[in-house]
């Protein structure tokens, strides 16, 4: 399947560290679908925000939020604030 590549921003701590085991069960979903796909893992609070602006002012248009509430949050923020 031909397409812009995906991207997950992923939280590792999240669901008390189980978010790497989220992220592995995300990823073979998307292989399993033929998508393309990149994943950068959060650091720090707010990092979601800031790599999820840089994204898109990059041009990403397919990103996809991996973590709990906060998680979203944080990627949402830096979506609606890449102008």
């Amino acid at each position: 399947m031909t397409g812009e590549r995906w991207l997950m921003i992923v939280n590792p701590a999240s669901g008390r560290a189980h978010g790497r085991h989220t992220d592995r069960a995300i990823q073979a979903a998307l292989r399993s679908a033929g998508l393309e796909f990149d994943a950068i893992y959060t650091e720090s609070p707010g990092h979601g925000e800031e790599i999820a602006r840089e994204a898109v002012q990059a041009g990403r248009r397919h990103i996809l939020a991996v973590g709990g509430d906060g998680s979203v949050n944080e990627v949402l923020q830096g979506v609606m604030t890449a102008g």
